[in-house]
């Protein structure tokens, strides 16, 4: 089971991260949008080619499973709520109530 989290800094309301999902490497940009009141994710190849844009993160959602194209990572992302409350995740709750996870394909979850 692979289960990784995505590592946050709240203290910004915009960032980039980049990781390896799946064997393939990903930029990911993470912002606040203060007018929606939400985060959101925007996924690129390395080389900053965009694969998907303006992705909520919704709680306990998997926000790219529904996505078909090849360049898309197979896993799962997850925005996970430690309270369970089911609460938006809020400006601060990003990396501390609310934890941004990957689920790798080779997970039992997939099986």
């Amino acid at each position: 089971m692979s289960i990784l989290q995505i590592p946050i800094d709240s203290t910004q309301a915009a960032f980039e991260q980049t990781m390896v999902l799946d064997g393939i490497n990903y930029l990911l940009r993470i912002y606040w949008n203060t007018r929606d009141e939400s985060w959101y994710l925007d996924l690129f190849a390395t080389d900053e080619t965009s694969i998907i844009c303006g992705l909520k993160l919704i709680v306990n959602y998997d926000f790219i499973g529904f996505y078909v194209q090849t360049d898309v990572p197979p896993g799962m992302f997850i925005l996970y709520d430690d309270t369970n409350s089911e609460i938006p995740c809020g400006r601060n709750d990003l990396g501390n109530r609310c934890i941004l996870l990957y689920i790798t394909i080779d997970d039992e979850f997939f099986q």
